[in-house]
């Protein structure tokens, strides 16, 4: 009982974080238009398929948090080398501001498969890990089966970053999250008006699923 109110407590600061709303300017419509990019990255088959959609290089940050604990994948790849290489990292979830790691390793991935900077086992918690990318088939048409959580497009104060969150049903997203494929997810979509101004792609989608107190992010970025 107490981790699960630790992580609620957790969330809910995540929530006060990325959800305190300002308006900004557009139709719910020309914001949803701002991700039918997402149509050609999700899905894609592997991470090096990236390099085909971002010759310039990428990187990818994929986190999940869930039993009391974080547990993130985070890779940069290299448009000179083509390779994909990061960190995986594991901390327990605390309300402190600084979450103290139980580990911090690095990975590589070679033809779709993480492996270890060291030699080692891949640790237990990713040996089957897939990146979101990997599972969703996004189409624009989602917007159309899904109910608003936000009435109106809105940003972070203090940010450039802006989101519009929806309540929807999906059997691919559930079954990412490993939750029955019935369960009501909040599923939210952002970007960063700074990064569009300046033609630099960045997008995020985080999906909760608030019965099971479950919640994982992806960002991918062209660097």
């Amino acid at each position: 009982m107490k981790k699960k109110l630790r992580l609620l407590i957790f969330l809910c600061l995540l929530v006060c974080l990325t959800g305190c709303k300002v308006t900004i300017g557009g139709s719910i419509e020309e914001m949803q238009s701002r991700f039918k990019v997402l149509e050609r990255l999700y899905p894609t088959e592997n991470v090096e398929g990236f390099f085909e959609k971002f010759p310039d290089g990428f990187s990818v940050v994929n986190l999940w948090l869930y039993n009391n604990t974080e547990l993130s994948v985070e890779v940069k790849g290299n448009p000179d080398t083509h390779q994909v290489t990061g960190v995986i990292v594991r901390r327990p979830i605390q309300v402190e501001e600084n979450m103290v790691e139980e580990y911090k390793k690095a990975i590589y991935f070679d033809d779709g498969q993480m492996k270890m900077e060291d030699g080692s086992q891949v640790p237990e918690e990713f040996k089957d890990f897939r990146f979101l990318f990997q599972s969703f088939h996004f189409e624009e048409s989602f917007f159309d089966t899904a109910t608003f959580n936000v009435k109106k497009t809105s940003y972070t104060p203090g940010t450039s970053n802006y989101f519009i969150s929806y309540y929807a049903k999906n059997a691919e997203l559930a079954k990412y999250l490993k939750v029955p494929e019935d369960s009501q997810l909040k599923v939210q979509f952002g970007g960063d008006i700074k990064d569009d101004e300046e033609h630099r792609f960045k997008r995020t989608i985080r999906i909760e699923a608030t019965e099971q107190i479950m919640l994982v992010s992806e960002i991918i970025r062209a660097e």
